[in-house]
């Protein structure tokens, strides 16, 4: 049975055909840079997003995600919760592993995940996602960036998850300590943030994100 993910709920509709695995060039012909890598795969990302939660104690829960592929099949979705220090915007500077309950500012939390593959099926009329040939990673230590932002971000990942792989959309292995690197540089489009579904009424919980995309 395949393994269906809804973390991320995602209604998407991925556009277009893209650059090699290895070009980390124009992705979009509006200029939008990015691609995220895990062992020796690499998936282009076209389009990011910031889903504003609003304030949280004295921080501000503004999560980033974005979206991108290099073929019909060959695609990838990114998801980062962070809490920043501006109301409107990821703050400039380096955001650390923390705790949801914590909200403090600069940090991100343990419910990011991203997925990519050879094989990855987005359901729009279901918001889910199959990863039939490909990983599905979630960090758990290292260093998101953001060097850039307002009309335009510029952001990173470089640090470290545990990695779930899938062939023929069955579990094949699950690894920790794995490397993981993400970029983007471009626009984000601006949502306000919808909770579907959390495991608890407790503050430390799974989000399930109505991510948006055209």
């Amino acid at each position: 049975m395949r393994k269906k993910y809804f973390i991320i709920a995602i209604l998407f509709a991925l556009v277009g055909t893209g650059c090699s695995d290895e070009s980390k060039g124009d992705n979009e012909p509006g200029g939008n840079f990015g691609a995220v890598s895990v062992d020796d795969i690499t998936i282009n990302l076209s389009q990011g997003y910031i889903e504003d939660y609003g304030q949280i104690g004295s921080s501000y829960n503004l999560d980033f995600s974005a979206r991108g592929a290099n073929s019909e099949k060959a695609a990838s979705v990114v998801y980062f919760e962070l809490f920043s220090s501006k109301e409107d915007d990821l703050a400039t500077g380096t955001y650390s592993l923390g705790k949801y309950e914590d909200a403090q500012s600069n940090t991100y939390t343990k419910w990011g995940e991203i997925a990519l593959g050879s094989d990855l099926i987005i359901d729009s009329s279901k918001n889910d996602y199959t990863i039939n040939e490909g990983i599905s990673i979630r960090p758990t230590s290292g260093t998101f960036a953001v060097s850039e932002n307002g009309e335009k971000y510029k952001v990173s990942f470089t640090g470290f998850g545990t990695a779930t792989y899938y062939s023929d959309g069955e579990i094949t292995n699950t690894k920790s300590g794995v490397s993981l690197e993400m970029t983007y540089e471009g626009d984000v489009e601006r949502y306000a943030g919808q909770e579907l579904k959390t495991k608890s009424n407790t503050a430390e919980r799974s989000k399930m994100r109505r991510i948006f995309v055209k």
